[in-house]
């Protein structure tokens, strides 16, 4: 539903947090300008003043109700310009692809559960993984996801995580579960489509069924069985069992550990639209067909968007609807450099990488 106020709102934390450009700095590069126009608009057209407002706020989310609220004053006053407000909210809903967000997860309106429907090939979970800082949440997050995931797999699902990395630093932490644990060795960046690529030739079965996770995901208990079940029965050979990223805020990943996911709520968080990455299921044969992911992309960035459109350009892909839950984590370093500088973003690719 169209909610002129919120929109406007969502806008102006999208210009003014920096978690926006650290989620996806291609993204925020590109909606930079239309959040700074919603910005000097709400401050000539509506007469708030959002910077103050900005800089005494205790947290993201108190900035947000306290801009919502000030818009929404604003609006109802006698010769405030609501028309112009409805075409700035309606252009920053139409053209934005990453936009700050309060969601509220009713369980009666979660994805209803599929049946598993029957494969007789191998399904396998590949996920890549990196965590040299002990308290970074990567490492909490992925141990949260195995503990879904095992309990839905019974053994008929392979879970192959991938630590990319010097050293087989967290074997310690994941061994306890039953998957298969893999080191590959490198003194590099974060190499994660390497890393994929090595699961997928450990895991490999012809007419096996891949799916690639980010282990930051927060998985509800039916994942397995409704992706393998739609997948199946889409007739399509790839599918994203989400249509949008929900990048949630730290202080609402935190509660969500404490409470629980619905108990959480609202939880306020950054939507990422069409997103390509997370997590995808798709048959070995269309993996294989495309070359697997591109290990000169090193680091963050890249890579998702690549293997997505090569992808697309020879397979229909099949998206269902909900979102993906991201837990929130300490950002790449190489995040963190290019907020400091100020330079536009630039993936690292090197084509000599393996």
């Amino acid at each position: 539903m169209f909610d002129c106020a919120t929109a406007l709102a969502a806008s102006v934390v999208s210009y003014f947090d920096p978690e926006s450009k650290a989620i996806s700095p291609p993204r925020w590069e590109k909606e930079r300008e239309l959040h700074k126009s919603t910005v000097e608009f709400v401050r000539q057209g509506l007469e708030i003043e959002v910077a103050e407002a900005w800089s005494i706020s205790p947290s993201v989310p108190s900035f947000f109700r306290g801009v919502l609220s000030s818009i929404k004053d604003a609006l109802e006053r006698p010769g405030m310009p609501v028309n112009q407000a409805t075409i700035v909210a309606s252009r920053v809903l139409s053209e934005t692809r990453l936009l700050f967000a309060m969601q509220n997860f009713d369980a009666n309106s979660a994805s209803p559960s599929k049946r598993r429907s029957d494969h007789p090939g191998k399904v396998s979970v590949i996920i890549p993984f990196r965590a040299t800082v002990p308290h970074d949440g990567r490492l909490r997050n992925l141990l949260s996801c195995l503990r879904v995931l095992t309990r839905q797999s019974a053994g008929a699902v392979s879970i192959v995580v991938v630590e990319d990395d010097e050293i087989p630093r967290n074997r310690g932490a994941l061994e306890h579960y039953d998957i298969q644990y893999h080191h590959r060795l490198n003194t590099g960046k974060f190499n994660k489509s390497a890393a994929i690529n090595f699961g997928s030739s450990i895991c490999r079965s012809d007419d096996g069924i891949l799916c690639i996770l980010d282990g930051d995901a927060y998985l509800d208990e039916t994942f397995v069985d409704q992706s393998i079940g739609c997948l199946i029965e889409s007739g399509c050979k790839v599918l994203f069992p989400y249509t949008d990223m929900y990048f949630i805020q730290p202080e609402d990943t935190g509660r969500i550990y404490e409470k629980g996911f619905r108990s959480a709520c609202p939880i306020f968080g950054y939507v990422s639209k069409n997103a390509p990455g997370g997590c995808v299921w798709l048959f070995q044969e269309t993996f294989d067909a495309v070359g697997g992911f591109d290990a000169g992309f090193v680091g963050w960035g890249g890579e998702d968007r690549d293997f997505f459109s090569r992808v697309e350009a020879i397979e229909k892909i099949a998206r269902l609807p909900g979102i993906f839950a991201h837990l929130y984590h300490e950002r790449a370093p190489e995040i963190k450099i290019s907020m400091n500088s100020g330079k536009p973003w630039e993936n690292d690719y090197r084509a000599s990488a393996t």
